[in-house]
C-alpha cells in the first residue's frame, strides 16, 4: 500500500509542554551574531557613499535654485560663461562675444568667481630672487 495522500507532520512538544508549540531555536543567538557583521557593512556603506552624495546633491540643488543674471558659471560640459537670463528651468548663457547657450539650469556645475588677472610687471613672482 502507498504512503498516506498527505504529508505526516511532526510536532515536538516545547517549552510550555503544548504539543503543537513549535520547538526553541537553539541557534538563535547565532543568527543574530552572523547578521550583525552585514548590518555593519550596510551602516558603512550608507555613511560612506549614500549620504555624501545627497547631501552634495543638495548643495548643488541650492546653488542651481539661487543662480541669477550675471553670475559667471561653469557648465557641467566645462564651458564657462556668464548668465543673461533665466526662465523656469532654461538658463541663457553668454560664453563669447555673440554666442549664446541655452541650456537647462541642471548642466550648471558650479557658480565661479571672476578672477582679476594682475598686470605682468607688478608680479613679484617675475623678478628675480636675490638670494644667493
Amino acid at each position: 500500500m502507498p504512503g498516506p495522500l498527505w504529508p505526516q507532520l511532526h510536532f515536538t512538544v516545547g517549552s510550555t509542554g503544548s504539543p503543537l508549540a513549535p520547538a526553541p531555536h537553539p541557534h538563535r543567538r547565532g543568527l543574530v551574531v552572523e547578521l550583525l557583521p552585514i548590518l555593519g557593512i550596510a551602516l558603512l556603506f550608507w555613511f560612506m557613499i549614500v549620504r555624501p552624495q545627497q547631501k552634495q546633491r543638495k548643495a548643488v540643488q541650492s546653488m542651481q535654485a539661487s543662480l541669477e543674471p550675471g553670475n559667471e558659471v561653469m557648465l557641467t560640459s566645462g564651458v564657462y560663461g556668464t548668465i543673461s537670463r533665466i526662465e523656469d528651468e532654461k538658463i541663457w548663457v553668454d560664453v563669447a562675444a555673440g554666442v549664446t547657450l541655452t541650456v537647462a539650469k541642471g548642466a550648471v556645475g558650479q557658480v565661479v568667481q571672476p578672477q582679476e588677472v594682475e598686470p605682468a610687471a607688478d608680479r613679484e613672482d617675475d623678478q628675480p630672487s636675490q638670494d644667493a
